[in-house]
């Protein structure tokens, strides 16, 4: 998934970014509500899941790497 992206796939991620609560964009995404659109928003609270996952580059795009965890 990358920005623009808008399905269901979106809302499940998003729910797991909520319930990690892994820093402020993850806070200010749960306020947003659960869209099913992929922006700014939840690429930010992404890379934030992903830095304390240790993923490398914490860029904020779903794919292979962060399914694994």
């Amino acid at each position: 998934m990358t920005t623009g992206s808008e399905n269901d796939c979106v809302v499940v991620s998003s729910e797991i970014l909520i319930e990690q609560n892994s820093g402020p964009s993850a806070r200010e995404l749960a306020a947003a509500g659960l869209t099913g659109y992929f922006g700014a928003l939840t690429r930010k609270a992404l890379a934030e899941y992903q830095k304390t996952e240790g993923i490398k580059p914490a860029v904020g795009y779903f794919g292979p790497v962060t399914e694994r965890t």
